[in-house]
């Protein structure tokens, strides 16, 4: 057992000195007079800031539906600061395979164009994807993918188990299919 040095037990000698002095009572100008119980410090509560109302962004219209906007620009470069302010941190649980099937997407997609998408990470993925979520349900209300899914989650045959949920591809539509038809010409 090795002994402690000099200058460690004189630190230990000075703090358990300043801790008797802390500990020990105020002395009175009068020692015959009773002794006063010693009153804790206040407490200084600081009332929370209001949340002043969510403002509408300068480039879209009041009443306009929720979707993605990103809340970081040039990370790399040392700016986090949000361009939009957000309230907090959404937490959520995901599997371990939804989380790794996220980065995989956001490598292959950084190694297929690493300029353009350099900044690429799960958080992009994720809040594009809430977005598409909204305009889904803005779009079908509770009869869409969302809306399915949920179903499908809350079933309780299905709920607390590892069963996947149904395949929401059915749902989507190929690039090819969204583009307008070419004119007659």
């Amino acid at each position: 057992m090795s002994r402690p040095s000099h200058s460690r037990t004189g630190a230990l000698a000075e703090l358990a000195q300043e801790a008797a002095r802390f500990a020990a009572a105020p002395a009175t100008a009068d020692p015959a007079a009773p002794a006063r119980p010693r009153l804790p410090a206040p407490v200084r509560v600081i009332a929370p800031e209001p949340v002043p109302p969510p403002a509408a962004p300068a480039d879209e219209p009041s009443g306009a539906p929720p979707g993605y906007v990103p809340v970081a620009v040039a990370p790399e470069r040392g700016n986090t600061r949000p361009l939009v302010p957000v309230d907090g941190r959404l937490h959520m649980r995901m599997a371990r395979p939804t989380l790794a099937a996220l980065d995989a997407v956001a490598a292959a997609w950084r190694d297929d164009d690493p300029v353009g998408l350099r900044d690429l990470e799960r958080a992009t993925l994720v809040r594009v994807g809430v977005a598409l979520a909204l305009a889904d349900i803005r779009l079908n209300g509770a009869h869409g993918a969302v809306g399915e899914a949920v179903r499908a989650a809350l079933d309780p045959a299905v709920r607390h188990t590892d069963t996947p949920l149904p395949d929401l591809g059915r749902w989507l539509r190929p690039r090819a299919e969204l583009r307008p038809p070419a004119p007659d010409g």
